[in-house]
């Protein structure tokens, strides 16, 4: 039984508003409920959460949620794979990359430099560019780069990127990088919305040639 965001389900007692006197009934049920598990060989109730501190304690006593496992954030050789998956070896690519032996590109992440890479039709290679392409921006931590992207068919944009973020951590206002904040989600949704952009494509270039 795999529970999601339990913290939202099994909230602190103690911090819950007094308009919400159903949490205290929720969290001693699931507790009774828990109690009567463990005869059930066969039976794993697991809970995930990005806030343990926010469960009720009475759940995570032993005998009840007792073997806590934290699951860092991915590295660059796990968002290898997180992308690999969401981007399956059987992606509709765009006939520039098929119909191109040798592509050239800018590397704004890496050289900085316009560079060539050898994709030789091959779907695999294409494939794995983009993977390469994603990561090197995601994980960059350098000095601000000056990038410009194509938006449209005659469209540009000028950004300037540098993967510094600002975020509140115990009340204070500090500064990181992108790459220490990527999540499986964060992955997920890049690749999703590529797809949108990619599909929205598609209908209006079919759309221009009609």
């Amino acid at each position: 039984i795999f529970i999601d965001e339990i913290d939202a389900l099994l909230p602190r007692r103690d911090m819950v508003q007094e308009k919400q006197p159903w949490v205290a009934q929720d969290v001693n049920q699931f507790c009774g409920l828990l109690d009567g598990v463990e005869p059930l060989e066969d039976v794993l109730v697991i809970g995930a959460t990005n806030f343990k501190e926010l469960i009720d304690p009475a759940v995570l006593r032993p005998g009840r949620l007792t073997v806590h496992i934290r699951v860092p954030r991915p590295g660059l050789a796990e968002s290898r794979e997180i992308l690999s998956i969401h981007l399956p070896p059987r992606l509709p690519f765009a006939r520039k990359y098929l119909s191109e032996n040798i592509r050239e590109f800018t590397d704004h992440f890496g050289t900085g430099e316009r560079d060539l890479v050898e994709l030789g039709a091959d779907p695999e290679k294409i494939r794995k560019h983009f993977i390469d392409t994603i990561l090197s921006r995601i994980f960059y931590c350098g000095p601000a780069k000056a990038v410009t992207l194509k938006t449209g068919k005659e469209e540009e944009e000028d950004l300037t990127i540098d993967n510094k973020i600002e975020y509140y951590e115990d009340g204070k206002l500090v500064s990181g990088y992108l790459k220490d904040h990527v999540s499986g989600d964060m992955l997920k949704n890049i690749v999703d919305k590529a797809r949108r952009i990619a599909l929205k494509r598609f209908f209006q270039l079919k759309k221009d040639n009609l």
